[in-house]
């Protein structure tokens, strides 16, 4: 049987591009017509964060665009199809890791990177980027040694790093502190609803895979997020969909297929009932007025 792979658009896999690692930083500076694949639309299996010391660039994340200008980071989400073009001469430093390279504090705030994720770029004054630069820096000096427990050093430091740029985000403060007994489970549940949207549909799948009841985990998630976890669910089915109306070349019928829906029929009413349009009608009109957010 034929699987249902999302395989339109390019995924590059971060153990596969950095020797088996599950993290890597890297500190450059662009020069014209240097990394090619950047200027394609693409997905990265971790997450990414760059890190603008000079110059600028344009990025395009998922139907967004932004013009980005240092000092400023951008924080991109696995999945997410993306493009960059930067300015030559930008110097900038790029982090990617996994979720599971991350400490276990880290990891329980998932969540929390999610909501960092909702605007993508945070813009930077000169005081915010004194106070994260030295971690970078340290970063890249551990990263280079071979020094006993050099991974407990990075984890740590990366840990650092990622609660200084969220404490950034104020509006994600507010929300993590506010959901913090709740956050493991509603973290789960996001991560289990990017991981298997497409085959499974239902709230009842997945409290079975974190052995709660489909009423417990309803209550937990509309209490920390304000809405259901079907909402969750079918969210996550139409920010795909269109991701591979928008990027993709595949036709509807195929698309449909690729994300488990029984018929077209049943696609193109679910759609329509979420967006007000129907898969055609959004990929014609995405592809001809994307929205412009300038920083």
């Amino acid at each position: 049987m034929l699987e249902r792979s999302l395989v339109d658009i390019p995924l590059y896999r971060l153990e596969e591009c950095s020797n088996g690692s599950y993290f890597i930083v890297e500190k450059w500076t662009y020069e014209d017509d240097e990394c090619p694949l950047l200027n394609e639309p693409h997905r990265n299996d971790g997450y990414g964060v760059d890190l603008l010391l000079t110059g600028s660039a344009n990025y395009s994340i998922d139907f967004k665009e932004f013009t980005v200008h240092a000092p400023a980071l951008v924080l991109i989400g696995p999945e997410q199809i993306h493009k960059k073009s930067i300015e030559p001469g930008t110097e900038l430093i790029t982090i990617a890791f996994m979720s599971y390279f991350l400490t276990n504090e880290t990891e329980d705030m998932v969540g929390y990177l999610e909501c960092m994720l909702r605007s993508n770029v945070i813009e930077l004054d000169q005081r915010q980027l004194r106070d994260i630069l030295p971690l970078t820096e340290y970063l890249l000096r551990e990263s280079e040694t071979n020094q006993p427990y050099k991974d407990s050093v990075v984890r740590n430091l990366l840990n650092t790093f990622l609660i200084a740029c969220a404490r950034m985000q104020k509006t994600c403060v507010s929300q993590y502190m506010a959901n913090i007994e709740k956050g493991q489970l509603v973290s789960r549940f996001r991560l289990l609803v990017n991981q298997h949207f497409a085959q499974k549909v239902q709230v009842s799948q997945y409290a079975e895979l974190l052995h709660v009841t489909p009423g417990h985990l309803n209550d937990t998630i509309k209490a920390a997020v304000g809405k259901t976890a079907k909402q969750i669910i079918d969210e996550k089915r139409v920010l795909e969909a269109k991701r591979l109306l928008f990027w993709g070349n595949s036709a509807v019928k195929e698309i449909s297929w690729k994300l488990n829906f029984e018929d077209d029929a049943y696609f193109h009413r679910f759609f329509k009932k979420h967006t007000g349009l129907t898969p055609l009608e959004f990929q014609l009109s995405a592809k001809s007025a994307v929205g412009s957010v300038i920083m």
